[in-house]
């Protein structure tokens, strides 16, 4: 930079600046005192730093519009990080169960369903076909709101059809779909509601269905149909259509917002998958092989759906191990108001679950690096580029081993923008609590720790095996959290804005009890 650049008006070189990449700030910090000064005292310059230590966007660019001050975001958002980096996460004191009503032998809890909602952010489902009632539970979105959010949802509002083969819903996007498998067992109806009002057709859904049945099907028509793997990014939704969810399946993506089907593939196994973004998906086949597949699902309606039975993957990516689960993933989106900052989508990252106690993530960076250097373009005729493991993934990828004393099972963590949060106790011990270690894969929070490094009693990445990892990542220690009750199942983990959600699902006598307990820093 030149010294009459320097020279220029301070509100004109902070807009300036403000056009750069946080590296490029680091940069110009070494130029001279001058920038060095600006850089390190200007509000919006550090704001947007920040932001970058902490794997942030900002909502509303308060450059530019008005809303909260910025010195009030950037408070917050540096209060944010130092409470993540020294684990100071708290219960919200807001516990909350699904509760067993009504409670009469007449009307029995254990055909209850629960799994989480992958969206724009994650949520919580139970369907509860005896009372008639779907209950809902997300996360709170910014600090000062009071514990989680939870709605319920009577059946009512939906065709008296077939059975409840899946739902899935939105927050963000005031999404709510709820399928319906018809009376003689062939199709399934997927009505695309709003979730504010879900006796209401989506305002912006062409139509109020999504209609489709399995490509294959070889029994006589008693056994259930059944969705799952739904998640959603932006205006498309994708799930696996299957015979009492078992193989083989159809993998299938839609546009809810026009009504078209954008892309289907048959599997003859098992496979788990989840979005990478608006134009590739990554599935794990459940075989005996280790591998990942990357599909490329096309934007244009299919004019003959069956063809698509042919489809082949574009990228085959070699994995250090079998018995391979990619685990489904919230693209992060922040709502239509409220959130300050919210995770960056581009800092996401993605989980493998190798086994039990074994897991992989791996960020979308990599993705995109191997997809744009091997300019993977499909074709009816195209072989699927194949890379080992050795090519591709020791430096790419940060693989989780716990010490064999410990115990943790990988397939019940989920990632939110750079962060995944997992847990472990100790096999020996008569202890009833686990301890929570939080891994964040975000680079520029790497960087800081270097300057900062996070106060913790004890190293994580020894005990996972990523002391010696080549890929940078922090590992930072989270609450302990009870896991200990009579009959109760390992806790799910997902992460989100503010911290991390444990979801329990508990036998105690025959009744299922389901509940949810957040911690926020």
């Amino acid at each position: 930079m030149s010294v009459d650049s320097v020279r220029l008006p301070h509100d004109v070189l902070v807009r300036i600046l403000l056009l750069c990449e946080v590296g490029d700030l680091f940069a110009c910090k070494q130029v001279c005192r001058q920038l060095f000064e600006l850089v390190d005292s200007d509000v919006y310059l550090q704001y947007k730093i920040e932001l970058a230590i902490n794997g942030m966007v900002d909502v509303s660019a308060p450059a530019l519009s008005p809303g909260v001050p910025v010195v009030e975001r950037l408070e917050k958002l540096r209060a944010h990080g130092e409470r993540v980096r020294s684990g100071q996460y708290k219960d919200s004191g807001s516990t909350y169960s699904w509760p067993l009503w009504p409670a009469v032998p007449s009307m029995p809890k254990d055909d209850w369903k629960a799994f989480p909602a992958f969206g724009s952010s994650t949520s919580y489902v139970v369907v509860k076909p005896q009372q008639q009632e779907i209950s809902v539970c997300a996360p709170p979105l910014q600090d000062g709101d009071a514990g989680m959010r939870h709605w319920n949802i009577s059946l009512t509002e939906f065709p008296a059809l077939g059975a409840i083969v899946g739902v899935f819903l939105d927050l963000a996007q005031d999404l709510l779909i709820v399928a319906q498998s018809t009376p003689d067992n062939r199709e399934v109806y997927a009505y695309v509601r709003s979730f504010t009002k879900p006796g209401q057709p989506h305002p912006v859904a062409a139509g109020p269905i999504l209609a489709t049945r399995p490509l294959v099907r070889n029994d006589p028509g008693d056994q259930k149909l059944r969705m799952t793997c739904m998640q959603t990014h932006c205006q498309v939704v994708a799930w696996l259509l299957s015979v009492d969810g078992k193989n083989p399946c159809d993998a299938e993506v839609w546009d809810w917002k026009s009504g078209h089907r954008l892309w289907r593939c048959h599997f003859d196994h098992r496979v788990t998958f989840t979005f990478l973004d608006r134009s590739f998906l990554a599935v794990t086949p459940q075989i005996w092989n280790s591998s990942l597949h990357v599909y490329r699902y096309d934007p244009a309606p299919e004019a003959e759906p069956v063809s698509s039975r042919a489809r082949r993957h574009v990228l085959e990516l070699g994995l250090p191990a079998k018995d391979a689960r990619i685990q489904e993933s919230s693209i992060p989106f922040p709502p239509p108001c409220t959130a300050i900052f919210w995770p960056d989508p581009k800092q996401r990252i993605y989980v493998i679950a190798l086994g039990e106690h074994s897991s992989l993530l791996i960020p979308y960076s990599t993705f995109r690096c191997l997809l744009e250097t091997l300019q993977v373009t499909p074709t009816p005729s195209s072989e699927p580029t194949s890379l080992a493991w050795e090519s591709w993934g020791p430096d790419s990828t940060l693989r989780l081993d716990l010490e064999r004393r410990h115990h943790w099972k990988t397939n019940c963590c989920y990632s939110y923008g750079s962060r995944v949060a997992v847990f472990s106790f100790d096999k020996d011990s008569r202890s009833p609590d686990c301890t929570v270690v939080i891994f964040d894969l975000n680079p520029w929070a790497v960087r800081h720790a270097q300057h900062c490094p996070p106060k913790t009693p004890t190293n994580p990445k020894v005990a996972f095996g990523t002391d010696r990892a080549t890929l940078p990542h922090l590992a930072l220690h989270g609450p302990v959290v009870s896991v200990g009750l009579p009959g109760q199942a390992p806790p799910m983990l997902t992460m989100d804005i503010r911290g991390f959600t444990a979801v329990f699902t508990r036998y105690l006598g025959w009744p299922i009890f389901l509940g949810s307990q957040s911690f926020y820093t």
